[in-house]
């Protein structure tokens, strides 16, 4: 497995790490999300894999990993789409939602990180996803989103539904 780009508290780059160390030692590293919409106003979401060792069968953002080393957040989200659903995309396809940091913790694994959101535009009909990082992908309105966030929000990674958030101030949906 390649190494992730570990960061500072101002997502500056201090090198690379393999992502167990980076876990160990509560170091911060870069994760991209991607959200696909198409032309009705639907998401595609992933369904994680039940493997997953961090929220398996959660539904999470159309695509989402970390920079790897040598990378930035948008080459990261350019290969990330490409490894996990099939999509070959370009950089002026992908447009910047949300910058911020979060922590995560599951199981006892605590987790640090810079995210970037971004919205690819697509109908994208013709997917093929890594079956061993996502189960399936499934198209939801944004009031279905909403109804899991508000009734059943089990269902969500913890990562999606901070990048949710993320998407609603962008929207002016959710207001601070």
């Amino acid at each position: 497995m390649g190494r992730i780009q570990i960061v500072d508290s101002n997502d500056k780059v201090i090198g690379p790490m393999s992502r167990e160390d980076a876990t160990s030692q509560k170091k911060i590293r870069r994760i991209v999300r991607v959200l696909l919409m198409n032309s009705n106003g639907q998401f595609l979401l992933q369904k994680r894999s039940a493997t997953k060792n961090i929220f398996p069968s959660a539904y999470d953002q159309t695509v989402g990993g970390h920079v790897d080393e040598g990378e930035d957040y948008i080459d990261a989200a350019v290969r990330e789409t490409k490894e996990e659903i099939g999509l070959n995309i370009r950089e002026q396809d992908l447009d910047v939602i949300a910058h911020f940091y979060s922590e995560e913790v599951w199981n006892d694994v605590f987790i640090r990180m810079f995210n970037k959101l971004f919205l690819l535009k697509s109908e994208a009909l013709d997917l093929n996803s890594d079956k061993t990082e996502v189960e399936n992908l499934v198209w939801f309105s944004r009031d279905e989103i909403d109804e899991m966030f508000n009734n059943a929000i089990e269902k969500l990674s913890g990562g999606f539904r901070i990048a949710w958030i993320e998407y609603k101030k962008f929207t002016g949906e959710v207001k601070l």
